[in-house]
C-alpha cells in the first residue's frame, strides 16, 4: 500500500502494523526535488550555464510534482506485467467522499472490469 497524502493520515489510520502488508509513503513535496537533482546530474554536465538554467526552469513546472511522485511510485511498484496479474494484484482506489474523486474512481473501476 502506497500513499502521497501529504498529512501521511494512513499511519494513524493503521495504527501499526498489519500482517501481509507493506506500507510505504511518497512524499509530494520531497519527490520533486529529488526528481530535479537526478536529472540535473544527468543532464547539466553537457550543457552551458544558459541551457542549465533553462533545464532547470523546465523542471520547475507545474507537471514535474507529477512526474517525480509518479517516478517515486514506479520505484516501489514491480513490473507492469505483474500488475495485469489478477491473481497477484489487486487494486483498491481509496478517497474522499467527494463527487469528483468517487465518480473518478467508479469510472476507472468500471473501465478495469471492462
Amino acid at each position: 500500500l502506497s500513499t502521497t497524502d501529504p498529512a501521511a493520515h494512513l499511519a494513524a489510520t493503521l495504527a501499526g502494523e498489519v500482517p501481509g502488508l507493506q506500507v510505504s509513503r511518497i512524499d509530494p513535496k520531497v519527490e520533486p526535488q529529488r526528481y530535479i537533482d537526478k536529472i540535473m546530474a544527468a543532464k547539466s554536465p553537457g550543457l552551458d550555464a544558459q541551457e542549465q538554467a533553462l533545464l532547470l526552469e523546465v523542471l520547475r513546472s507545474p507537471c514535474t510534482e507529477e512526474v517525480a511522485v509518479f517516478h517515486a511510485f514506479s520505484r516501489i511498484v514491480t513490473p507492469l506485467m505483474r500488475l495485469q496479474d489478477a491473481a497477484y494484484t489487486k487494486i483498491i482506489l481509496v478517497t474522499l467522499p467527494e463527487v469528483t474523486p468517487v465518480s473518478q474512481a467508479a469510472a476507472l473501476s468500471a473501465a478495469a472490469q471492462a
